[in-house]
Order: C-alpha cells, then sequence, then structure tokens
C-alpha cells in the first residue's frame, strides 16, 4: 500500500509538473510565433507608411526653402529700415536735448524770481480782509502808504489808469493811482486773488515797467528804499504789496531775458515733432516689416518643425522597418523551430496522462530492476493503456518524457554512464520522493554523486565511522548533499526521521530529530546512499523508506569505458580530444538551451511595440547570433567527432570482448558465492593486456585489434582459472567459450538452448539425440 500511495503522489506530482512545462513552453513558442507573424504583416504597412511620409517631407522641405528665400529678402528690408530708424531717432534725440537744454535754460532764470513771488505771495496770504478795510478807511494816508498803494495800483491797471480815477481842473487833469489803488482795497477778497492767483503776469509790457520803475525812482527819497523791509512797519499790508510789486518787475525782467530762448525753444520743438512725426512714420513702417518677418518667421518654424516631425516620423518609420526586418532575419531560423516544437507540444499534451503513468510507474517500481525487465514490464503496460483508451507516446520511456537533454548530457560529464539504464536511473533519483540507495558494486554511481557535488561541500560517512551521525546532522542543518556509502542490508533506525523525512515546525522554521537531537532541516539537504553489496537483500519496511536503485554495470555501458581505456592507451591525443570534445558540446547545449530560453523570454516578457525597443532587438540580435556561433561550433564539433569516433570505433571489438568476458566472471558467482571479482581488480587486468600485447611491425591496426583480443582473452582465462577449483574450471570454459561464439553470431540460439535443455516445448525443437550413447 505505501509504495502503490507513493505511485499516486509521483504521478499527480510528475503530471502537474509536465502539464505546467508543456503549456509555458507552448505558450511561449506560441507568443514568439504570433511576434514574428505580427512583424511580418507590419513590414508591408510600413513600407506603405515609409512611401507616403517621402513626398510629403519633399514637398515641406521645397516650401521651407521658398519661405527662407522671402525671409531672407524681408529681413534685409527690415535691416534697411531698421538703419533709416536709428538715424532719425539718433537725430530725434540731439533734437530732444536741445529743447532740454534750452528749456532748463529759461527754468532756470525763471526760477531766479520765483524766491521772490513766493515771498509776496506767502506774505499777501498772511493778511486779512480787516487789514485792507483799515487801510480803505484812510482819507490822508501817509506818504509811505500812499506810495505802496499807488504802485500796485499801477501794476493792476497796467499803466493804463481808469478815466474815472483822472482828476484835476480842465487842463491839468492827472490820474490819481491812490484812488484806483483805494477802488481795489474796497474788496479785498478779490484784490487777494487777484494779486496771489488771477494776475496775468504774461501781459506786462515794457511802458508798464518803465514807468513803475519812474515811478517808484520818483518817489524815492533815498536809493533802494521801496523795498519790503522799508515799509513793513508803515501798515500791515504794505510789506506783501510792496513785495509782490517788486516780485512782479524782477519776473518780467527775467521772462524778457527769457523770451529769446523761448523762441528758440519753440523752434527747437516745431523741428523736433517733424522729426519725430518722421520718426514715427519710419517706425511704423519698420513694425509693420517686423511683424511680417515675425508672421513670416512663425510660419517657416512651423514649417521646419512640421518637416522635423516627418523626419522623425520617417526616421522612427525606417527604424521599425529595419528592426523589423532584424528581427525577422534573426529569428526567422527559429521559426520552423518553434512551429515544430508547438506541434510536439501540442501533440505531447494530448498524452500526458499516459506518458506520466508510465513514468510514474517507471519512478516507483524499475529502481532495483534489470534493464531487461524494465523494458518487459513497460511493455505490459504500455499493452494495458492501448486496451484502456489511454494515449500514449510513441517513446513514453521515462528518458524520453522527463529527461532533458542538456541535464543528461551534465550529468554523463560527471561520470554518469551514458547507457540508458544508467541514465534511466538517474532520472528515478531526482524525481523520486524518496532518498536514493543505489546498488553500486562498481562504485560508478558514488563517483558520479562526488563529480555532481564536487563544489557542494559534498559531506562523505560511512556506518562504520563513529561520528557519522553528526555528519549527517551538520549536512541537514547547513543545507549540504551528504553520501552515506558503504551501508550493509540494514538500516540504522536513527535514519528513519531523516529518509522519511519527518519534519515539524518550530516557529517559523523546520526542524527534524535525528537521535536525541532536535536541528533545522534545510530545504536544500540532499541524501544519497550507496551500498558496494552486489546483490543484497532489503527487507520491506526499508525498501518503502528509500529509492532502491540498481546500478549495477551494464554491458554497454562497460563497453563505452573500455573503448575510451583502450583509446586512451593507444592514442591519448585522439582520446583527450574526444573528452575535450564531449565536455565542449555539454557546456554549449547547456548554454544554446539558455539562449532559445532566454529569446523566448525577452519577446514574452516584452511590452508595447516591439519595433520601438531598439535594445530588445540588439539583445535578441545579439542572443541569436551567438546561438548560429554556437550551432556553427557544434556542427563543426560534430563532423570532428564523427570522425573520432570512427577511428575509436576501430577499436570497439577489443572493448566488446572485455565487456563480455566481465559479465562472463560475473555470472560464475553462481556457481560458488565465493567467486566474487570486481571492477577495478577487472579493468588492471584490461590495461595490463593492452599494454603487454604484441605491437605489429608495421604498424597494422586490425591486427593490433587481434592482438589485443587474443592476449586479453588469454590473460583474462588464465587470471581466473588460477583462481577457481579445478572442478568449476571446464565449466567456466565452456561459458566463456559459448558466450564469444554467441556473441560472433558462430552458435545457433536454438540449438545451443536444445543442448542445454534438451527437446522442450519452449525451444521448439525435436530433433533426435544425435549421440545417445554419451548425450542425455
Amino acid at each position: 500500500p505505501t509504495s502503490y500511495l507513493s505511485l499516486l503522489q509521483t504521478f499527480m506530482r510528475l503530471l502537474d509538473e509536465k502539464r505546467k512545462f508543456v503549456f509555458s513552453q507552448r505558450s511561449r513558442l506560441e507568443n514568439g510565433l504570433d511576434k514574428l507573424k505580427v512583424t511580418e504583416e507590419r513590414v508591408a504597412g510600413l513600407e506603405e507608411e515609409l512611401k507616403a511620409k517621402q513626398p510629403e517631407l519633399v514637398r515641406t522641405q521645397e516650401s521651407i526653402a521658398k519661405m527662407m528665400e522671402r525671409l531672407s529678402a524681408d529681413k534685409a528690408v527690415a535691416v534697411e529700415k531698421a538703419e533709416v530708424a536709428r538715424k532719425e531717432e539718433a537725430e530725434a534725440s540731439k533734437k530732444a536735448d536741445g529743447c532740454a537744454k534750452i528749456r532748463k535754460s529759461c527754468s532756470d532764470r525763471l526760477a531766479e524770481a520765483e524766491p521772490a513771488l513766493k515771498d509776496a505771495l506767502k506774505a499777501l496770504r498772511s493778511l486779512q480782509e480787516k487789514d485792507f478795510n483799515e487801510m480803505n478807511k484812510y482819507t490822508n494816508p501817509t506818504a509811505g502808504v500812499k506810495r505802496v498803494v499807488e504802485a500796485v495800483a499801477i501794476m493792476l491797471f497796467y499803466g493804463e489808469c481808469p478815466k474815472e480815477f483822472i482828476v484835476g481842473p480842465p487842463g491839468q487833469k492827472e490820474p490819481s493811482w491812490w484812488l484806483a489803488g483805494k477802488s481795489k482795497l474796497k474788496e479785498p477778497r478779490v484784490l487777494l486773488e487777484t494779486l496771489t492767483d488771477t494776475y496775468d503776469k504774461e501781459a506786462m509790457k515794457v511802458a508798464l515797467i518803465d514807468k513803475i520803475d519812474n515811478f517808484i525812482q520818483s518817489t524815492s527819497k533815498e536809493p533802494n528804499d521801496f523795498t519790503p523791509v522799508k515799509v513793513q512797519n508803515l501798515a500791515a499790508p504794505c510789506y506783501g504789496l510792496c513785495a509782490w510789486v517788486n516780485a512782479m518787475r524782477t519776473w518780467f525782467r527775467v521772462n524778457e531775458e527769457v523770451k529769446p530762448l523761448r523762441a528758440q525753444l519753440a523752434q527747437a520743438e516745431a523741428e523736433l515733432a517733424v522729426v519725430t512725426d518722421a520718426l514715427n512714420e519710419t517706425r511704423a513702417k519698420l513694425k509693420a516689416v517686423e511683424d511680417n518677418v515675425a508672421a513670416l518667421e512663425a510660419e517657416f518654424n512651423a514649417a521646419v518643425a512640421q518637416q522635423k516631425a516627418l523626419e522623425e516620423e520617417v526616421e522612427a518609420t525606417s527604424k521599425k522597418l529595419n528592426r523589423a526586418g532584424r528581427l525577422i532575419d534573426g529569428l526567422g531560423g527559429e521559426k520552423q523551430r518553434w512551429i515544430d516544437l508547438v506541434a510536439h507540444y501540442t501533440e505531447q499534451g494530448g498524452h500526458i496522462v499516459g506518458d506520466m503513468l508510465i513514468a510514474a510507474g517507471s519512478v516507483a517500481y524499475f529502481g532495483p530492476w534489470t534493464n531487461d525487465y524494465r523494458r518487459s514490464i513497460q511493455k505490459d503496460w504500455v499493452e494495458t493503456l492501448d486496451k484502456l483508451g489511454i494515449s500514449h507516446s510513441p517513446q513514453m520511456d521515462l528518458t524520453s518524457t522527463c529527461g532533458n537533454p542538456v541535464e543528461v548530457q551534465q550529468w554523463n560529464l560527471h561520470g554518469l554512464p551514458s547507457d540508458a539504464m544508467s541514465t534511466e536511473n538517474a532520472l528515478i533519483m531526482f524525481k523520486s520522493p524518496r532518498w536514493p540507495l543505489l546498488i553500486d558494486p562498481q562504485t560508478q554511481g558514488n563517483t558520479w554523486i562526488r563529480n555532481m557535488h564536487k563544489n557542494d561541500q559534498l559531506q562523505v560517512t560511512k556506518p562504520s565511522e563513529s561520528n557519522y551521525a553528526k555528519i549527517i546532522e551538520g549536512a541537514v542543518r547547513m543545507g549540504l548533499p551528504c553520501l552515506l556509502e558503504n551501508v550493509g542490508e540494514g538500516l540504522e533506525p536513527m535514519l528513519e526521521p531523516v529518509l522519511l523525512r519527518q519534519t515539524f515546525m518550530i516557529g517559523s522554521q523546520p526542524h527534524i530529530k535525528i537521535g536525541d537531537s532536535v536541528i533545522p532541516y534545510d530545504k536544500n539537504f540532499k541524501f544519497y546512499i550507496t551500498t558496494k553489496l552486489p546483490n543484497p537483500t532489503y527487507d520491506p519496511e526499508n525498501c518503502v523508506k528509500i529509492s532502491l536503485l540498481n546500478f549495477f554495470i551494464t554491458p554497454s555501458g562497460l563497453e563505452d569505458q573500455l573503448l575510451a581505456k583502450t583509446v586512451e592507451k593507444e592514442a591519448k591525443e585522439l582520446e583527450d580530444l574526444k573528452q575535450q570534445l564531449t565536455k565542449s558540446n555539454a557546456e554549449k547545449a547547456k548554454e544554446l538551451k539558455t539562449l532559445q530560453d532566454d529569446i523566448l523570454k525577452m519577446l514574452q516578457e516584452a511590452e508595447g511595440d516591439i519595433l520601438e525597443q531598439e535594445t530588445l532587438i540588439e539583445t535578441l540580435e545579439k542572443s541569436k547570433k551567438k546561438s548560429i556561433e554556437i550551432n556553427e561550433d557544434m556542427a563543426k564539433a560534430k563532423v570532428t567527432e564523427e570522425k573520432i569516433d570512427e577511428t575509436r570505433n576501430k577499436y570497439r571489438p577489443h572493448a566488446f570482448r572485455g565487456s563480455l568476458l566481465f559479465f562472463v566472471v560475473s555470472a560464475i558467482s553462481g556457481i560458488d558465492p565465493m567467486y566474487q571479482f570486481s571492477l577495478q581488480w577487472f579493468l588492471v587486468l584490461f590495461l595490463n593486456g593492452i599494454d603487454k600485447a604484441e605491437k605489429p611491425d608495421p604498424p597494422d591496426l586490425e591486427q593490433r585489434i587481434e592482438n589485443l583480443k587474443d592476449y586479453f582473452t588469454y590473460s583474462f582465462y588464465a587470471n581466473v582459472c588460477r583462481s577457481l577449483f579445478e572442478r568449476h574450471k571446464l565449466t567456466f570454459s565452456f561459458y566463456m567459450c559459448t558466450s564469444m561464439i554467441r556473441a560472433d553470431d558462430l552458435l545457433d540460439d536454438g540449438e545451443f538452448r536444445f543442448l542445454m535443455t534438451g527437446a522442450t516445448s519452449s525451444n521448439g525443437l525435436n530433433m533426435p539425440n544425435p549421440a545417445s550413447d554419451w548425450l542425455t
């Protein structure tokens, strides 16, 4: 029951793994083919797109050339206009500077009169109406007051006394400026407003100023006595009125001096206006030209941008077309292989259940059986599947359905014999849920495991060692591979938790109990067991805990080993080259598989438009280029290897004879269990025979091979007979002789069977006994 349950678990696991593998591989291949198909379909569209854009690009380029000519001409006009405007602007600036200087001169001269006028106005604004009313009451004012009022009246009436103020007898009438001034004093508010704000200074004439000057001079008792300081004590308004009269006189004189400058300023400003008008007109024309140039430049820039966009589109389309071509060229060789693989995986998908049933049965039961018995059982299973209508592949053996050729090649490099049974054993070892126990009397499996984990800190121990349990514990704890070799027919109870993988969780870490120790269990731990016993017997309890594997050497495997050793002795350089090629081919096959998987992976993971991903295309190209190089190297190596194999195979008859004789001597243990001959002993005898066999002179390969066969056959016979009881030598001689002539097809199997068993219904022969007197 335990084995059957293990079979079911193995079937479900292998079925799940195979389905995932087949469907994922097919999906990746179909994705790659889809990408190729889409790329091929897009090529025609990209070519049409490129063809359509080329004329448009040419038209745009021609339009830009014409615009460039217009733009150059307009820019030349703009430069000319700008030069004219610059000159006119310089002239206007010069005129403006002249006007500013004249205006400043006028302002500076007029400013000289401003302080006196401001003081007068300030004094006047400080006066009140009552002050003027008081002066108005004067009927007989003092000479000083009268003089001030008369001076103000002359200024207010601009030297022209109104008729009503001209008094005196006929013929002697004179203007009374006192009365005229007094008339103004009657309305002090109006007087103050006139003096401070509304008096028209521009209306003053030279005659007025001469008249006021004459008046002041004629009334003066001493020089410069008509000043605000001199009259301020006469009456309150006199200070301001006197100051105002003097300010008006000063302002007039200054203004008279400024008049020529003002005329000059007016002329300059008139000329400036003309120049400014001309400048504004030129500027307007320049702006119109510049606006036209700006518009044309905008149009030109838009056209250039359109051209650039078109060029970029054309370039992008060209790049896409180039990438498409590179992708198709690069992966075109893969296309048919992918199509074939898709068909293969599709077909395999329909056979998965049947194939995995055979594979699970092989993993569960084939381990201890011989190759012939395995094939016989497999044949029965296939017939049963056919009767039940369960589909399966034509090649449904474990190697075909679960083996990876690259991985198998790596195993062979590490020392695994290349025969089918050894490959099947390796697959069972890695596919089984139980740890393997290798029946390995020739230690080939042991050597292979050591080589395979040479760089993995392999822990090697034996049950005979006192600390072997500690070594196993350390390997379990550290996640290292462990090889327990030379076990007998019993397994220590301490190993049971390891064999059954009885782990349990402590926190988040799996643990296992070995003996009295509870230790962490590392999932990377691997366990191998080997025995040198040629035919051990294990009880059922132990058999269900391990995966028992028959690693007994096979005739074909031994033949290949003996051939290699023969060629190494006879033509060392040839054998070294063979080993080098085998290793190189294995490495290149592994690299090629990785590259092919990487190509599919990159295509599957590519997002968006694949033709826009230059890095992806370059990586695919490099991968494909490397793949082609590897294929070419492997093709050359294959030719070389075939030539080497052709030469090597000339020594195969000697290797075949050696393999045959080893299995002859192995079989005589059936006569007496004492007769045990190791492979190491046999190899020493075989190599010794190569060294001692006669070498023909001159060299003759065929004769050399015959000499090797003859010498080794005799040497082998002599050495074996030395180890046999006398009564067994004839039996051995007979078995050895018949084995050799049967191998050379010189003995009929039916007759030989008749000789050995007599007339039986099973052999189909009913011949009469030709020598009944001695033959029974």
